[in-house]
């Protein structure tokens, strides 16, 4: 099985990592599930709020501006962001 960290480099640039507060972990899914298709969610540490929002590098762009217009906030971290 593939850990988080190999997937995050065979992902490449398809990965948006973000820390959200740890009790919007579940609206932002619900909220992401609403753009069918579009992305999917994985938490890498759910006390802390960090997530991996995996898209595909037609659908990224679209993905990142509906992060931003997030009713909470949304930390994007960058590609060498421990999240530490």
């Amino acid at each position: 099985m593939t850990d988080i960290k190999e997937a995050l480099k065979l992902a490449g640039d398809n990965g948006v990592r973000v820390r959200v507060n740890p009790g919007n972990i579940d609206l932002l899914n619900k909220l992401l599930e609403g753009y069918d298709n579009h992305c999917m969610v994985t938490t890498l540490d759910a006390q802390r709020g960090d997530l991996v929002v995996w898209s595909t590098s037609d659908t990224k762009h679209g993905v990142i501006k509906v992060l931003k217009e997030m009713p909470f906030f949304v930390k994007f971290c960058p590609e060498n962001d421990s999240l530490q």
